[in-house]
């Protein structure tokens, strides 16, 4: 992601600058006032301790809580994996079985709220039932996985597998509803797929020409990339056949 530098340099009227000495009666008014108020302070300096020191447990507690729940990811993401293998999409029964353990995996991650456990295991939930082609459960767990993201790329990350999975079950309205909402976050790593998405689905909608709008901004904010090229597909496969869309 590129970061634009944001560092500015300034040249000092130093002829504004005040005088040492009002600089140094400041300070020694500063000191006399501690010596009258001498009680007051260290009450007061007792209290920012204990704040601090409260801050301080607070930091050790949520770090014990993250590295709890990345102990239990790790065990469900390995389970997972053992009953994925056991139980690939030709047996009729793997829903049932990828169902049973995805409800006792939601424990540990409501235990871990608001770590990125929770989040990671609401993700994996959901791409494990969309790579299934299970939208609807994968729609649910990524609705999870935004509300435990811990950072606006974790959510927008998280909104984009939602608006694919509504995508898929041709609810064009959530999808759109979505997309707008990742585009407006401003998160790159994300934008242009949320662009192209968006595109997509206002196509599915009939708004031909504010999907041609979404394509044309992707091109122009990503030139030279995948993201261009595929914009530049789209309009072509649009503009030759109007009744289809990708």
């Amino acid at each position: 992601m590129c970061i634009r530098d944001r560092s500015t340099t300034y040249d000092l009227d130093r002829k504004s600058l005040r005088r040492a000495d009002f600089f140094l009666r400041k300070a020694n008014a500063l000191v006399a006032a501690a010596k009258k108020n001498t009680k007051a302070l260290v009450v007061a300096g007792g209290g920012l301790f204990l704040v601090g020191l409260g801050f301080t447990g607070f930091k050790i507690w949520q770090n014990q809580q993250e590295l709890k729940g990345a102990a239990e990811f790790y065990r469900i993401e390995k389970a997972l994996a053992e009953i994925l293998r056991a139980h690939p999409k030709t047996d009729a029964n793997w829903k049932a079985k990828v169902d049973s353990f995805a409800l006792e995996a939601k424990k540990p991650a409501l235990d871990a709220r608001f770590t990125s456990a929770s989040f990671n295991i609401f993700l994996l939930l959901g791409d494990v039932y969309f790579d299934r082609g299970e939208f609807i459960e994968a729609f649910s767990y990524y609705r999870n996985a935004v509300e435990e993201a811990k950072s606006r790329h974790a959510k927008a990350a998280a909104l984009v597998s939602a608006a694919y999975a509504a995508e898929n079950l041709k609810n064009s309205d959530e999808a759109i509803a979505i997309l707008r909402q990742v585009v407006a976050s401003g998160v790159k790593e994300v934008k242009a797929d949320a662009m192209l998405a968006l595109a997509r689905n206002l196509f599915q909608k009939g708004d031909r020409d504010g999907a041609v709008k979404q394509l044309n901004e992707v091109s122009k904010e990503f030139p030279n990339t995948v993201w261009a090229t595929s914009a530049e597909g789209f309009q072509k496969l649009w503009t030759s056949e109007k009744s289809v869309s990708p």
